[in-house]
């Protein structure tokens, strides 16, 4: 059996489309895909910065490889070896910055199974009680720095 970390979206931005379908199942373990294709899976997963980062490190790896010889064959598979193990952690940790809240956990042996048991578990408002509370913005007005309160009248 699979498992799968549950991660309930930041509140919609426009109406029309229900929290509870836009949840998703991030699979915990190795990602085949980010070891095969690595820059495909990052950018159809939208990790842009990710991808971008992993151009990076791959070329400064190859042109490592030369002076210290060892292969360039050798560093790349090392590096898509980590991104295998990694990869759906990193996804977790993109999707939290997003605002992305993790509230649970799931198994089956498909996705669409661990679905099934993760809402037929779970009560209708469940999911929407568990999404983060927004925080009205601060009052207007002059802020001194960085601290959050405006400056007091002199």
């Amino acid at each position: 059996m699979k498992s799968y970390v549950v991660l309930a979206p930041p509140p919609a931005r426009k109406a029309g489309v229900p929290d509870a379908l836009r949840v998703l199942f991030v699979k915990d373990g190795f990602s085949w895909p980010a070891l095969f294709f690595p820059f495909l899976w990052m950018v159809s997963r939208r990790l842009f910065l990710a991808a971008a980062i992993y151009i990076v490190l791959s070329s400064a790896l190859v042109a490592l490889s030369d002076s210290v010889g060892t292969p360039a064959f050798v560093a790349l598979a090392a590096l898509r070896l980590g991104l295998g193990f990694l990869g759906n952690d990193l996804r977790r940790h993109f999707l939290a910055r997003r605002g992305y809240v993790e509230i649970g956990s799931a198994s089956g042996k498909t996705r669409d199974e661990a679905e099934i048991r993760f809402f037929m578990n779970r009560p209708a408002d469940a999911v929407e009680a568990a999404l983060p509370i927004v925080r009205p913005p601060a009052a207007p007005g002059p802020v001194l720095g960085l601290f959050p309160n405006p400056e007091a009248a002199r």
